[in-house]
């Protein structure tokens, strides 16, 4: 199908079928029907779907009160059984009444017109019907080759067990996902991401029947009029991402999330329910009386993409937790709370609790191995050796001057370890518990940076762009409440003569984008927003206190970042 497209082909059919389509159109469909297997093949599907939705044949009785002349009706019961004066057929426009009429007529049956386009319709797809079931009959099937599975994450099987690259053939056998997800491909590119417990069966690579369990397509061009059925009702797609839950009791879900369907409710063309599902709407059929209702859009409740690599599981979030990804996680909540990074030796460190020390270190930058999102951390400091915050070595000139020191590592979590006299405790920033999880938070004590991999996070989100980094940055008040303190110490009164101070910085791919100077315990704190473009590749946050700003009290700066959040947005078709 080079020279018309999938969708122009179902086009012109339609146009065509309700008697709109020009001689080009008829000539394009013949052209294409000679030419190209596949273009008759969906012919014939589009005339056994557009019967289906088609809503001539049905019968509406007018409602009317007029009683029924008993004088008429005996006259009408009581004519010859041969006579064909009993049908007669309306005058057109043009032709006269006759003379003799009949008054108070009996209130017919409203009929909806049956076209002569109907009429061939029927008669085509009756054909088609016939050849399918003599060569059903006479002919050895062919397994069909419909979709493949194309990646998995936790996928647990019942019967066959599917591997990734299994082709799945039409009509073969129904398959039971118990739990995980697993996301399919069929042969017309539209990609099927189920997600357990579901059981199936794909009917062909334009149709797949969902017995029960949860669903989500995403349909190219040359998928459009996929098709999913469930017990009582048949979606289909005409151009959309969408999800639908089939549930045990019997209940129907359709959530449209882009594009438009038609859904047909009581999966009988004979008694249902047709309606055209558009962009953001969703609604249920009940299994009980097959009736329509409009729900809520359950807008990020679908899997619509997985990466079995990092365990995304993404379900149309708008933001990645940065705080998660310091926890070893993806961004979506897998990462472990109060682990984190050691920064002295660049490694993941599961509790970072039991780091409760302070530490020194020659300002190398240091790779961190084993969590894909994050490049590094570092010591920032005006040594020789310092200036380098990536893998890539962009480098960063201007640094505070510190004293080369952090106290315990970056942990996900705004939760202080037992140090010293410090008791461990939740941090607060202006008086607000930053408690997890309500709250997303990074403690990232001075003097201590770590960059981010952009890259890394794009592919492993796939089609997902990175917009801009947002966060809020401040100080830790918790440290003006004595009971935080093993000696009941009260700060208020031991900084008269001043506040330890410290400096924040955010830098992309080595150039300085955002900087707060001397923020201390007391201040508001700074929020802010950075865009990001798609050729940035690195994302640096630093803490540090200045070398000659109260540095005897510099243990008491408790960093927090509240909130670390990349915000994303979806490319087309994701």
């Amino acid at each position: 199908m080079d020279k018309i497209s999938r969708q122009d082909f179902v086009n012109i059919l339609m146009k065509a079928l309700d008697a709109e389509a020009s001689n080009e159109d008829i000539y394009k469909l013949n052209k294409a029907m000679r030419d190209d297997q596949a273009c008759r093949r969906l012919y014939i599907e589009t005339l056994l779907l557009y019967v289906e939705l088609s809503p001539y044949g049905s019968v509406e009785i007018e409602k009317n009160n007029n009683k029924v002349d008993p004088l008429l009706a005996g006259s009408v019961l009581n004519r010859d059984e041969c006579s064909c004066d009993i049908i007669s057929f309306p005058k057109r426009k043009n032709e006269k009444a006759g003379k003799d009429t009949i008054e108070n007529e009996i209130p017919a049956a409203r009929r909806r017109p049956f076209s002569k386009i109907t009429f061939a319709l029927f008669a085509l797809t009756s054909a088609a019907l016939i050849f399918l079931i003599v060569y059903a009959n006479f002919f050895t099937p062919k397994l069909i080759e419909t979709a493949t599975l194309n990646k998995s994450i936790d996928a647990k099987w019942s019967g066959a067990n599917l591997n990734e690259g299994s082709r799945l053939y039409a009509q073969r056998e129904t398959i039971t996902l118990r739990g995980g997800i697993a996301e399919f491909e069929t042969n017309n590119q539209t990609k099927v991401i189920i997600e357990g417990p579901a059981e199936f069966r794909f009917r062909g690579p334009s149709e797949v029947t969902l017995e029960y369990g949860q669903l989500y397509s995403i349909v190219e061009e040359e998928g459009f009029g996929f098709t999913v059925t469930t017990p009582n009702s048949k979606i289909v797609d005409l151009g959309t991402e969408f999800g639908v839950i089939a549930g045990k009791d019997g209940n129907t879900e359709l959530h449209v999330i882009k594009g438009k369907t038609k859904l047909l409710s009581d999966n009988s063309w004979i008694n249902n329910t047709v309606m055209e599902v558009t962009e953001n709407t969703a609604c249920r059929v009940s299994n009980n009386s097959s009736s329509v209702s409009k729900i809520a859009l359950k807008e990020d409740f679908f899997a619509r993409y997985i990466n079995k690599e990092n365990r995304v599981v993404w379900r149309g979030e708008k933001q990645l937790d940065l705080a998660d990804i310091v926890g070893g996680g993806n961004g979506l909540g897998t990462g472990k709370y109060l682990s984190g990074i050691n920064t002295k030796s660049g490694v993941y460190a599961s509790n970072m609790i039991k780091f409760s020390s302070i530490y020194e270190n020659d300002s190398s930058y240091r790779e961190v191995r084993g969590l894909d999102f994050i490049d590094g951390v570092f010591v920032p400091d005006k040594t020789e050796k310092a200036g380098i915050v990536s893998s890539q070595r962009h480098r960063f000139d201007k640094f505070t001057d510190t004293i080369g020191k952090y106290w315990i590592g970056i942990i996900n979590g705004a939760v202080h370890p037992e140090l010293a006299n410090v008791k461990q405790h939740t941090l607060t920033l202006k008086g607000k518990s930053l408690d997890y999880p309500q709250n997303k938070a990074i403690f990232i004590h001075p003097n201590q940076g770590i960059t981010f991999d952009l890259e890394k996070i794009r592919k492993a989100y796939e089609k997902q762009n990175i917009i801009r980094f947002s966060s809020s940055f401040g100080l830790s008040d918790s440290i003006f409440k004595p009971v935080n303190f093993k000696d009941n110490r009260n700060n208020s009164t031991s900084f008269q003569e001043g506040f330890p101070r410290c400096n924040f910085q955010v830098l992309v791919d080595g150039v300085l984008k955002h900087e707060k100077t001397r923020q201390t315990p007391m201040d508001e704190p700074d929020n802010f927003e950075i865009p990001i473009s798609k050729e940035d590749s690195f994302l640096t946050v630093i803490v540090s206190s200045p070398v000659d700003d109260q540095i005897e009290n510099a243990g008491l700066l408790w960093a927090v970042l509240a909130e670390p959040s990349l915000i994303l947005s979806s490319d087309k078709g994701v």
